[in-house]
């Protein structure tokens, strides 16, 4: 029972589609808040707005949480600190059902202390700086505002009301 439960909290909900509301949209065209340049573009290319709004960036305003695999968590696994874990039958038991889990949401504060638990800080430094250093990843201005790639539809929603939702 306390390891379906412990993979109920690790394994994350599907993630909807959010749409990107008319006035959001609006706002981020008309400020331009991570300097994308929209202005740039001529009036009416839609689609150049979209490149840019589509385009990833590396500024704070531009980060997700990450959704990593369970093989990337291996992955950075640090060696030395597997064999300690390993080595600790309660650790060795929850690593073991954490690598059952095929995706693991690393923005759930509830998701990265299992996996800290699993390696304690003390004892495992390396793979818990690795496990904060894939907590969130580049993204576009995009996937901030509407929580996925936008659509020409979404640029004309934004930039003049035409084929909102």
């Amino acid at each position: 029972m306390w390891m379906l439960l412990l993979l109920l909290l690790v394994f994350p909900l599907p993630a909807w589609a959010q749409d990107c509301a008319q006035s959001q949209l609006s706002a981020e065209f008309a400020t331009d808040p991570t300097g994308r340049t929209y202005a740039s573009c001529p009036a009416g290319n839609d689609a150049c707005v979209l490149e840019k709004f589509n385009q990833p960036c590396t500024d704070a305003a531009c980060k997700i949480d990450q959704v990593i695999t369970r093989d990337k968590l291996y992955e950075v696994i640090d060696p030395a600190e597997l064999k300690t874990t390993v080595a600790d039958t309660t650790r060795k038991v929850l690593l073991e059902m954490a690598l059952r889990v095929e995706t693991f949401h690393l923005g759930i504060a509830g998701v990265r202390q299992k996996l800290f638990d699993v390696f304690p800080g003390p004892s495992a430094p390396i793979t818990n700086n690795a496990i904060k250093a894939l907590q969130q990843k580049d993204a576009s201005r995009a996937q901030i505002v509407c929580g996925r790639q936008a659509t020409l539809a979404d640029v004309s929603c934004g930039l003049r009301g035409e084929s909102c939702p």
